[in-house]
């Protein structure tokens, strides 16, 4: 009975030990969980924006700036991203401006980056209007003396989105075409995505279409009816004849354009072969995409523009020879 005795008052102690060790356990596995679930919020978000331009306007709270950020996809937790701020003792030192990422960063190098002088980008701002070629493009960079020579792939044709951006000197040409198309795909893939889904026509000639668009019409109405003229002539095998195309050929607008121009070989002649070129002739903006996705179907056939920019269109071949003579003369 003494031994059984001297046993349970043995055992006794190495319950408790035994209980204390799982609370502390238990305790610790919360802390790293904590700890880790901190860690995951001050990592960069995967969509995080890479090569565009985030602002922080003058006069913004803090609070305002991580709601900004959080909507902008910078960071995962606003309210991680403020206590960070707070701990760190900078959440009144941000510096209003234009911010310009290269890769992703986590919170607490953004809140550096927000708070510190020597972080601020030297941003230029540079604008591609609507139209624009590849080639043009370039130009434009060289121009301004950021690149000293390039050359754009070809592919990129039709999918560098014009536009307005903010962009660091030391930008090079493929990261500006990364942020031209990653443009293009959040304002045309991801904004249009119903209207090309829903549309019979494959993307690409969409594209082709509204390059073309862009080049023969100013106006938004004028190049929806030009569209449903241009669409109706694809489907009946008609030659488009589209003079603007031979800017993109031999650098000849309408009204420089000769008999022997418009017999030149080249796949991109309108005249001489049918249905659309292989290719988009220039990089078409959003009103143009947009045509060439909502057509206006009318009973013409022809439409010429004087150098005004004013469109006439005509049902026969014999008005449209009449309204030629009458306003390209």
């Amino acid at each position: 009975m003494k031994n059984l005795n001297n046993t349970n008052t043995q055992d006794l102690p190495l319950s408790r030990l035994s209980k204390r060790q799982r609370i502390i356990t238990r305790g610790v596995l919360l802390v790293a969980i904590g700890f880790l679930m901190v860690a995951v919020f001050m990592s960069p978000p995967v969509d995080f924006p890479i090569n565009q331009v985030v602002i922080v306007e003058k006069g913004q709270i803090f609070n305002e700036i991580s709601q900004n950020f959080k909507q902008q996809k910078l960071i995962r937790s606003s309210l991680i991203f403020e206590t960070l701020a707070w701990m760190l003792g900078k959440e009144t030192e941000v510096k209003a401006g234009e911010y310009f990422f290269e890769e992703r960063i986590g919170a607490v190098g953004l809140i550096k980056r927000i708070t510190n002088d020597t972080y601020q980008n030297n941003l230029i701002k540079i604008t591609i209007p609507e139209g624009c070629t590849l080639k043009d493009i370039a130009s434009l960079f060289v121009n301004k003396g950021i690149w000293q020579t390039v050359e754009f792939d070809k592919s990129l044709e039709g999918y560098l989105f014009p536009d307005t951006y903010y962009i660091p000197v030391s930008i090079t040409p493929e990261a500006m075409a990364a942020i031209m198309k990653e443009t293009f795909d959040k304002k045309v893939l991801a904004g249009l995505s119903e209207e090309i889904k829903n549309n019979e026509r494959d993307l690409s000639d969409i594209i082709i279409m509204a390059s073309l668009l862009e080049k023969e019409a100013s106006r938004e109405r004028d190049k929806q009816i030009i569209a449903g003229i241009l669409w109706k002539r694809l489907d009946v095998d008609f030659a488009l004849q589209v003079d603007a195309v031979f800017p993109f050929i031999i650098g000849k607008n309408t009204f420089e354009l000769t008999l022997e121009d418009l017999k030149i070989d080249s796949p991109y002649n309108t005249y001489l072969y049918t249905g659309l070129p292989p290719g988009p002739i220039c990089n078409p903006g959003l009103d143009s995409i947009k045509a060439a996705l909502n057509p206006v179907e009318t009973a013409n056939w022809y439409y010429l523009s004087d150098k005004e920019g004013n469109t006439y269109y005509s049902k026969t071949y014999e008005e449209h020879l009449i309204k030629k003579e009458k306003y390209l003369k």
